[in-house]
């Protein structure tokens, strides 16, 4: 109040959310968020420029480090470790947020629930869930737990910044509510450290590195300026993006690990499609693996971009 002066707090923790700061501060404050290692920061990192010369060399190289990146994630202090000790650190993260910034900061007894509604959760990363799905799926295993305390256990997860809730695209702040909303962990190699040994969930962990990227360059959207769609014949578009009431044109992401497949790209396509009609776009993007080329349809045009490309082009 007497000086003139600006203050930069940083942290890794739920001690001090930011709305939380907002209040100290009253007002004259204004919260940025920092995620791990986008895929540029990630190259950079391990000596590659983040951007393509145009070189089928580089091209490989870039290749390869994408596919590291969705299994390593970005988290800086863990460049370099084998992958047991990574795998490891990672798993005490997703535990230290549930024991420190959950179960301590919420003075929840409950040990048991939050560990299992964490598990659940980010076991679905890149899938669309329902509180009453989730609610169900934890009394199947034994967890007798309410649909409310669900609720608020996955918002306290959210808080923590071990997750993010995506809704569906709606006009309706009801229909967003009630429509599943889908859930992505806060980092590609957090989602895979802690998956089942037998999965491999590549193209959920492409999904999600697609949203984090969405998220970095969309910073301090308004709610719902990040979703996904439904047509109205219920096909889903994995991502809309764009504040139409801020003059922002909508953009429509899809994404598809692999495009070879007949069926798998006839599906992909026509929900993209169809969601370009309904939407007034004349064109739609599909992040692969590592297809590239250009799809004329009715509704206009669809380009297929491989993610290491798409991720360098901002």
């Amino acid at each position: 109040d007497t000086e003139t002066a600006q203050l930069f707090i940083t942290g890794s923790s739920s001690a001090l959310l930011s709305s939380e700061i907002a209040t100290q501060f009253r007002g004259r404050s204004r919260a940025y968020e920092l995620l791990p290692f986008s895929f540029a920061e990630y190259a950079r990192a391990n000596g590659e420029p983040p951007e393509w010369d145009g070189s089928a060399a580089a091209r490989s190289r870039l290749e390869a480090l994408f596919d590291a990146y969705l299994v390593e994630g970005g988290f800086p202090g863990l460049r370099g470790l084998p992958a047991q000790d990574r795998i490891g650190v990672l798993q005490d993260y997703a535990s230290l947020v549930v024991v420190r910034d959950l179960l301590d900061r919420y003075d929840i007894p409950d040990a048991r629930g939050v560990r299992d509604v964490a598990d659940a959760l980010l076991a679905a990363n890149g899938t669309a869930l329902s509180v009453n799905r989730l609610t169900a799926r934890l009394k199947a295993r034994g967890m007798a737990i309410g649909r409310d305390r669900v609720t608020a256990m996955a918002r306290h997860l959210a808080d923590a910044y071990l997750l993010f809730f995506v809704p569906v695209f709606t006009y309706s702040g009801h229909k967003s509510r009630v429509n599943p909303q889908k859930v992505y962990a806060i980092d590609p190699g957090l989602a895979f450290a802690v998956s089942a040994a037998p999965s491999v969930n590549l193209g959920q962990r492409l999904e999600q590195a697609v949203y984090l990227e969405l998220r970095r360059r969309h910073p301090l959207a308004r709610e719902r300026g990040i979703s996904y769609y439904l047509t109205r014949d219920r096909r889903e578009v994995d991502f809309v993006v764009g504040d139409r009431g801020q003059g922002q044109a909508a953009a429509l992401v899809q994404v598809c690990a692999d495009l070879r497949d007949a069926q798998t790209r006839g599906r992909e396509i026509t929900a993209l499609e169809t969601a370009m009609g309904e939407l007034g776009l004349d064109q739609g993007t599909i992040v692969t693996l590592r297809d590239s080329e250009t799809i004329k349809v009715e509704a206009g045009t669809i380009e297929a971009v491989p993610a290491w490309r798409w991720c360098l082009e901002m």
